[in-house]
């Protein structure tokens, strides 16, 4: 039931970026940037690396270390790779992700394990993300990644 749950907010997500193609309020001068830089697919392949801040529902405040986003392959505004991070008892895990990311500049990633990651490219070297993941031990980070 949790996977379909996660599947069906992505699509919804995913969808409802796609209806929307205008828009009828001011647009921020951030926003219009990185449209303007989206009139093409950015490149998203490479390895993205930063700093993450996070809340785990059994552990309180975490600092998740220097998570890690390997794009490894993308056709036209779809992308594939692995997310690298430090579980909570400190070791390494690799996980296998799939994503999008729309004109506007919006990233949508799905885990293949569990959890969700909706985001933004700030700049054409800078992404903020934000993972979510529901039940009993969830857990909401937010990672602020830099192409290398």
């Amino acid at each position: 039931m949790k996977k379909i749950l996660v599947i069906l907010i992505l699509a919804f997500a995913v969808l409802a970026t796609g209806c929307t193609t205008t828009t009828t309020g001011p647009v921020s001068v951030q926003a219009a940037a990185t449209a303007a830089e989206l009139t093409e697919s950015p490149d998203l392949c490479g390895t993205w690396s930063g700093t993450s801040v996070g809340h785990v529902n059994a552990k309180g405040w975490v600092d998740a270390g220097s998570p890690s986003f390997n794009i490894t392959d993308q056709k036209g505004l779809a992308f594939t790779g692995t997310k690298t991070y430090s579980t909570l008892d400190g070791t390494k895990k690799t996980e296998d992700i799939s994503g999008v990311i729309t004109r506007k500049g919006e990233i949508y990633i799905a885990e293949l394990e569990s959890g969700i990651i909706v985001g933004d490219l700030v700049g054409p070297s800078t992404m903020e993300l934000v993972y979510i993941e529901d039940g009993t031990n969830a857990k909401a980070f937010l990672y602020t990644l830099t192409k290398q």
